[in-house]
């Protein structure tokens, strides 16, 4: 418990100060520092009721894309995710569905986003290939600068989870890969099969 406050408590520290490197003001820094802290927040309160072992992540995209649900299809298996993974992919997913919100499919209608994810055994072990795809909404920039929110899901994925992230920015929508080890991971069901999340 010491070791996952201390390491908690330093991703709060770092979060603070490049939020606050990237804001335009204090009002700017509040609110994305807060959205922020809201989504390690909620990771959090999931992982503390599974007892410090894991979480779903089913429990987690519902948990961030709340206001989105209607317009999100969520289609892979059932996964539980231990405290570090599921620090990084809420962090991660928050940051997607952000600039979705502000730039991409999220941010008009009809737009929309698919989510995928495949579970597989690799050199690595057991990795989690979560893909997050936009249609119907404005046409992503080509090569476009990266914002804090883009350094923040490569530096969580690679840097901390030792994953790999790959983008796309083509004219039908903005396209993620996030691939995550995974150190330990419990299927409780059979295969989901595809769904599409209650509004």
């Amino acid at each position: 418990m010491r070791h996952r406050s201390g390491n908690l408590f330093s991703q709060l520290l770092a979060l603070f100060s490049q939020t606050a490197k990237n804001a335009k003001s204090v009002g700017e820094l509040t609110t994305k520092y807060e959205a922020r802290v809201l989504a390690l927040a909620n990771a959090h309160r999931l992982i503390t009721e599974g007892g410090w072992e894991s979480a779903a992540l089913t429990k987690i995209l519902n948990m961030l894309l709340t206001p989105y649900l209607d317009r999100i299809t969520f289609a892979g298996p059932n996964v539980f995710l231990e405290p570090d993974a599921a620090f990084g992919m809420s962090m991660a997913v928050h940051e997607l569905a952000t600039n979705a919100s502000k730039f991409g499919s999220l941010s008009v209608r009809p737009g929309r986003v698919e989510v995928a994810w495949t579970v597989d055994r690799g050199e690595r072990g057991l990795t989690l290939a979560f893909d997050w795809q936009e249609f119907d909404g404005p046409p992503p920039k080509r090569n476009p600068k990266p914002g804090f929110g883009t350094r923040l899901i490569n530096m969580v994925i690679t840097r901390q989870l030792n994953g790999d992230v790959q983008q796309k920015y083509d004219p039908e929508g903005y396209s993620a890969r996030l691939i995550v080890p995974i150190t330990r991971e419990r299927w409780p069901g059979t295969r989901a099969a595809t769904t599409q999340v209650p509004a």
